[in-house]
């Protein structure tokens, strides 16, 4: 939601106190100060249930009492936030896969005053990335060529992406014998749908699923192979060369296509930061075992 800003309802925010009245209240010991604050906080996916977590570790530091809830996932979970609902009930993309989950979104995420105010992913990766330390913790061989996979932290997306990127992979493989392949599950859905994706791939090295750890996988790889998102941004940080790839579901390309929908000439971030390919990106139909194998090879 970069840009956007929705105006609730004047009811939505009628006569609620602000962080800073919050804050100014406490300083001064008014009747405000007596009960603990309570934050609410909603992500819609992994990238923003980690945004999240470190919200809510700074904010803890100001307001040592605040009591968190909302919407998130695990991470959000261990820095101490009730979650009404998880992070994953949110995670669609596309304009049929919204469509049918529209109700339950209204009801969870309306009338919220919503401003972008930034990323903070600049400010937490080293300007040289560590990658012998990365292939020591995640025990990989130091000569080896190494491929990190990530086809989206969204059930849909593996769904969608997973056996394509992994057939790529495999097809690369074929050139590189020695080829080591990294795949980062970004929670136990996505290992769970990727783990009989891996099972009998014909990789000759037998590939590496792991929990979590996306940020150490691409800085260990050589190239990564990616799904259009957040992690196109890590990667670009960690300084590491690209591929990125993404598919919609069918219908949802067809009404963006027919109804001339589509505003921007790049998806993957570094290409929009930059305004120019920087790295390839291969949307929809071109995005083919064939042709992110060709792009990674290169």
């Amino acid at each position: 939601m970069s840009g956007w800003r929705h105006e609730p309802s004047p009811a939505a925010n009628a006569d609620a106190p602000t962080l800073s009245d919050l804050a100014a209240a406490s300083e001064g010991g008014t009747a405000a100060a007596q009960r603990p604050m309570r934050i609410a906080l909603v992500a819609g996916e992994t990238s923003g249930d980690a945004l999240g977590a470190g919200l809510i570790e700074q904010l803890r530091r100001r307001f040592p009492d605040a009591e968190f809830a909302g919407i998130g996932g695990d991470a959000m979970r261990g820095a101490g936030c009730e979650t009404w609902h998880d992070a994953g009930e949110l995670a669609v993309m596309g304009l049929s896969e919204v469509l049918r989950h529209l109700p339950r979104l209204l009801r969870a995420r309306h009338g919220v005053d919503a401003r972008f105010v930034g990323h903070p992913m600049a400010d937490e990766m080293p300007l040289e990335p560590d990658q012998a330390g990365a292939r020591v913790a995640l025990d990989l061989p130091g000569p080896a060529p190494v491929l990190a996979v990530l086809p989206g932290s969204r059930l849909g997306e593996i769904e969608r992406l997973g056996r394509i990127f992994l057939e790529a992979a495999r097809l690369v493989s074929e050139s590189v014998p020695d080829l080591r392949l990294v795949v980062p599950a970004a929670n136990a859905a996505c290992r769970d749908a990727l783990q009989p994706m891996l099972a009998g791939a014909g990789f000759p090295h037998p590939p590496r699923l792991l929990d979590g750890r996306a940020r150490e996988a691409m800085v260990a790889a050589d190239v990564v192979l990616l799904a259009s998102g957040t992690a196109t941004l890590e990667a670009m940080l960690a300084k590491r060369a690209m591929v990125v790839g993404y598919r919609v579901a069918p219908l949802t390309y067809r009404i963006v296509k027919a109804f001339g929908l589509l505003k921007v000439e790049r998806y993957a971030l570094p290409n929009v930061l930059a305004g120019s390919d920087v790295a390839p990106e291969l949307m929809q139909d071109e995005c083919t075992p064939q042709n992110l194998a060709a792009a990674v090879l290169n």
